[in-house]
Formats: C-alpha cells, sequence, structure tokens
C-alpha cells in the first residue's frame, strides 16, 4: 500500500508538470465561452444577478446558449478570493483534472482484481490508469481551459466510484446516495450528462438488478427524493426550456430537416410505390442519422491523429490521445469482452456505449467537449492494455527491456506533443489574445470619445471588454443594448455604453460622423482599401500580439 501511495505521489507531479507550465497564458486569452462564465460569476458575486439582471440564475441565458449553473457557482469563491483574472477562471476545470486523475486511479483500484491476482500487477494498472492520464492530450488541455465539461466529469467519476464500492463493500452499502447527489452535479453542469446520467442509471436498472435491489429501501428513497428535487430545480428554473432552445441549433433530429430529407428521397424514387415509404420515412432517416454519426464518432483520426474541427477544442489540430496508447485499448476492450459477464465489466461497457451516444444526437459528431465522458474509459483500457502486455513478459529481463521501450516512447510522444502544445499550437489562429487586446483599446479610447466602433458582433467581441475592464453588473443593465434573437437563438450585444458592436455600413458611418467623431477599431482586413486611401480616417494606432502581428488598428473618423 505504501509503494501505491508513493507511486500516485509521483504521477500527480508529473500532472502538475504537464499542467502548469505557462498555466493562465496558454491557451492564449480567454474564449468567449470561458469569458461569459467568468463575468458571470463575477456579477452574481458583487450583485447576486447575472448579465441579464436574473437574480441567482440556474439557467444562464449568456449568448442565448443558455449554460448551466454548476461551473458559475464552483467559480464564485475563486474569484472572491483573487479576483476575475484568466487564472482564476479556469482553476475549477484545473481542480477537477487534478481530481480526475485520483478518482480514475481509484476506480481502476476497484477493478484491478478482477484483472489481476498478483498485488503488483494491481498496482501498475492502477499506476498506469492514472499515468495515462496526466499526460493525455485531451486531460491536459482540458485542465487549462475553463471547461464546464470537465468539472461534471470529476462529479461523474465521483458517483460512479461510489456506486462501484457501495456494490461490494459494506462500509459503503449505505453511500450511494453520494451518487445521486454527484450525479445530479452533473445534470447542472454540463448538457452531455443529461443523455448519459439517464442511459446509465437505466442501464443500472437493467444489467445491475441485484445491487439496485439489494439497496435498503431509505437509501433507494433518499436517491429518489434527491433526483427529484434537482428535476424540479432544473424545470422550475428554466434548464429544461433552455434545452429545448439549445438543441433546435445542434440537432439533426428537428421534424422539418428530416422531412426535407424524405421528401428529397420520395421525389427521386416514385416508381418505387409503397416500398418507397417503407425505405423513406421520418423513423428510418432519424435511425440513419443516429447511426451514421455513431459511426463516424469511432474516426481513429478524431481520437489519434487530428481531433475535432473546433480549434478552440484541439488547437493545432493536436489528437485528444496519444497514438502509442491505439494498441493497448484494443488489447484492453478484447480483455474486457472476454470477461463481458462480470457487474463491473458491464458497467464500464455501459459508460462507453453511453458516452459514444452523447454526440450521436448532435450534427457535429466528432465534438472534443460533447465527448469528454469516454476519455477517460479510453485511458483505463489503455493502462489496462499496458499492464496486461507487462504481464505476458517471462522474465525480469523482458519485463525490464518491455518498460524501457514503452517509457522511450511514451517520452518521445510527450516531447513532440508538448512542443507541438506549447509552442506550435500557440502560434495559430486559435488565439484569443487578439480580444483582450481590443476590449483594452476600447476602453483607452471610450473615455475620451463620443462613440467607439467595433465590428463583428456575432463573435461577442462585448463579453471580452467587460471582463478585461471588470465592468460594474449594475452599470451594465442600464447601458445594455442588444439584437433581437438569430434563427439559433443567439442573441448578440448592440451597444455597452457608448461602444457599439456592429457590422459596418460606411455611408451611414459617415453620416453619424457628422454629429459627433468616433473611433472605429478594425481588423485590416474589416477595413477596405478605398476607405484608408479616402482622407476621411486618420490612423491612430496598431494593437500586435505577443508575436508581433497586427491584430486590429486603430482609426479616428471625423
Amino acid at each position: 500500500m505504501r509503494a501505491l501511495w508513493i507511486g500516485t505521489l509521483g504521477i500527480f507531479f508529473l500532472a502538475l508538470l504537464v499542467r502548469l507550465p505557462l498555466f493562465g497564458s496558454i491557451p492564449a486569452g480567454l474564449n468567449r465561452d470561458e469569458a461569459a462564465l467568468g463575468y458571470n460569476a463575477y456579477s452574481i458575486f458583487k450583485t447576486g444577478k447575472d448579465e441579464y439582471e436574473k437574480a441567482f440564475p440556474l439557467s444562464i441565458t449568456s449568448f442565448g446558449d443558455q449554460k448551466l449553473p454548476g461551473y458559475v457557482y464552483t467559480l464564485i469563491p475563486f474569484i472572491a478570493l483573487f479576483g476575475l483574472e484568466t487564472w482564476v477562471i479556469r482553476i475549477p476545470s484545473f481542480i477537477a483534472g487534478i481530481a480526475i486523475i485520483f478518482l480514475l486511479g481509484m476506480i481502476a483500484k476497484h477493478m484491478s482484481y478482477l484483472f489481476f491476482k498478483q498485488k503488483t500487477h494491481q498496482h501498475i494498472f492502477v499506476w498506469c490508469s492514472m499515468f495515462i492520464v496526466a499526460i493525455s492530450p485531451w486531460a491536459n488541455h482540458f485542465s487549462r481551459v475553463a471547461y464546464e465539461a470537465h468539472l461534471a466529469l470529476a462529479f461523474f467519476l465521483g458517483g460512479l466510484l461510489i456506486y462501484l464500492r457501495a456494490r461490494t463493500s459494506r462500509g459503503f452499502k449505505n453511500t450511494v446516495w453520494w451518487t445521486a447527489l454527484f450525479w445530479s452535479a452533473t445534470l447542472l453542469t454540463y448538457h452531455s450528462y443529461h443523455i448519459l446520467i439517464p442511459l446509465m442509471v437505466l442501464g443500472l436498472f437493467v444489467l445491475d438488478t441485484a445491487t439496485v435491489f439489494a439497496t435498503r429501501k431509505k437509501i433507494l428513497l433518499a436517491c429518489s427524493l434527491i433526483v427529484s428535487l434537482v428535476l424540479t430545480v432544473m424545470m422550475i428554473g428554466g434548464i429544461w426550456s433552455g434545452n429545448t432552445k439549445k438543441s433546435q441549433g445542434i440537432s439533426p433530429f428537428h421534424t422539418d430537416s428530416v422531412w426535407r430529407s424524405v421528401f428529397t428521397y420520395r421525389s427521386a424514387t416514385r416508381d418505387l410505390g409503397v416500398l418507397q415509404k417503407v425505405l423513406f420515412n421520418p423513423p428510418a432517416e432519424m435511425a440513419t442519422r443516429f447511426l451514421t454519426n455513431y459511426a463516424t464518432t469511432l474516426s481513429g483520426g478524431f481520437f489519434f491523429v487530428r481531433g475535432g474541427e473546433n480549434p478552440d477544442h484541439n488547437p493545432g489540430g493536436i489528437p485528444n490521445l496519444h497514438l502509442f496508447a491505439l494498441p493497448f485499448i484494443l488489447i484492453g476492450v478484447a480483455s474486457l469482452w472476454e470477461k463481458r459477464t462480470v457487474s463491473e465489466h458491464k458497467i464500464l461497457f455501459m459508460w462507453i456505449f453511453g458516452a459514444l451516444a452523447i454526440p450521436a444526437f448532435t450534427i457535429h459528431p466528432e465534438h472534443t467537449v460533447r465527448l469528454s465522458p469516454l476519455f477517460p474509459t479510453l485511458d483505463l483500457l489503455t493502462g489496462l492494455g499496458v499492464t496486461l502486455c507487462f504481464t505476458w513478459m517471462r522474465t525480469k529481463f523482458q519485463q525490464y527491456a518491455y518498460g524501457i521501450i514503452f517509457l522511450f516512447i511514451v517520452i518521445w510522444s510527450m516531447g513532440r506533443y508538448m512542443t507541438q502544445y506549447l509552442v506550435l499550437a500557440q502560434t495559430s489562429s486559435v488565439s484569443h489574445e487578439k480580444y483582450h487586446l481590443l476590449a483594452k483599446a476600447i476602453e483607452k479610447y471610450r473615455t475620451s470619445i463620443n462613440e467607439v466602433v467595433t465590428q463583428s458582433p456575432s463573435s461577442s467581441p462585448y463579453i471580452w471588454y467587460l471582463v478585461e475592464t471588470q465592468y460594474n453588473p449594475r452599470l451594465l443593465w442600464s447601458t445594455i443594448d442588444r439584437y433581437p434573437e438569430d434563427a439559433k437563438y443567439f442573441r448578440h450585444v448592440h451597444k455597452v455604453g457608448n461602444v457599439t458592436f456592429e457590422s459596418i455600413q460606411w455611408n451611414s458611418l459617415f453620416d453619424r460622423v457628422k454629429q459627433h467623431p468616433i473611433v472605429l477599431i478594425f481588423e485590416p482586413r474589416e477595413t477596405p482599401g478605398e476607405i484608408r486611401e479616402s482622407g476621411k480616417l486618420t490612423f491612430l494606432e496598431a494593437l500586435r500580439d505577443q508575436f508581433g502581428n497586427t491584430q486590429y488598428e486603430v482609426w479616428r473618423v471625423e
């Protein structure tokens, strides 16, 4: 046991070594969701209300994407202690990342006796599982960004660990209600778990009936009350209605879209008669879309080569898992399948298939954040595969040789990954540093001019302005003006005080200048050459990022 904890401590320091270099600076700048989480937590801390002046909201409107309250309220104590800073906004995700390593290690420890008889092999399995999470690309990146999904994952693993221990240990028999608490917290933290948690609960009732019904009635009653309370709060707090709106922007199963596809197929196959309706109908179309998305999610390229399409989630095209993990995962799956009748293995398979289903319900199946509940299972399988290979070595020499080769591959892979992540990926276009530069420039000029104008309101530049200036929430409520909801239910900001966010119409802009001078803060590409040469604009300065690239230009028009 002492050796187990010494190894665990070593992995803890390794995790810090991977995550702490330039923490808060890489990724450069907050993305807009991070900024929104931070400012709404700041506003609630200062006033008890969010940016929409809603008192202690459970569904946080933000840009219209209806954020859940878990991360925001977890963040408030850190803002109270350290202020509204980039690194502070990311602290809950960092802490969740460290917790995930230990929680997965505890889950591996619980399952180790099912795979290995020797204590040494059990310890190696625990260490390998924790080690793989500590160095995984997804785990490092998620720990550096304010991801609601990462905090929710820690809650989910905590609940799963308690359930696994409660089903086999007398001392934990009466702690199942803690699983209900933790899993309820996931429901209040990230939307993916609105799919995964019901699937897991249903699966436990079907596949682990003996454990569920062997639980004391008062414990089951406590779990039911906790879940009922949370569901009621979600309904009253607007989370269900928010989910409905959110899903309309990301779901491939909406009636209009499905019927358009059915109509297209039927129009092209009119000669088939009745068979046409059998082949092409809404249920068949929805099932096809779901299965297509499910199969797409299994792409090896997504996991091991390039990651998803969103550069915020996979900067520089960095994959979610190290390529060396692939053969070990396959070995782990084979071993798991060999003993598939074991209850714990059924639960693990249920976790894997449930997590894979989440992005299949959306229009972007290869979505790193929505698929995040799956990644710990792959790291666990990697650890299992690595340990099984070790047990197959018959002599000490083979074991040492295997260990040296494995460590060499890991060090080489980590060297490439850390260089790519800390250096190469940060020079790409995913940096949000430019919005912080924009916010600082807005604050610099807004006090000396009647109006400051910048473009791209759909990118929500206002939120970086609020964070960077720590804008007084009470002043915001009286000075903010928003555009109407767009087709995807997003609400973009038009004005905050004398700062305007709009898509420029140059003729109308020059008409406004007749009333008062204006400062324009535009990206270089947003100012046409004929406008630059018209003599109507006076150049003030260029806003350059850490690499010397001009991100914005400041012009005065009068």
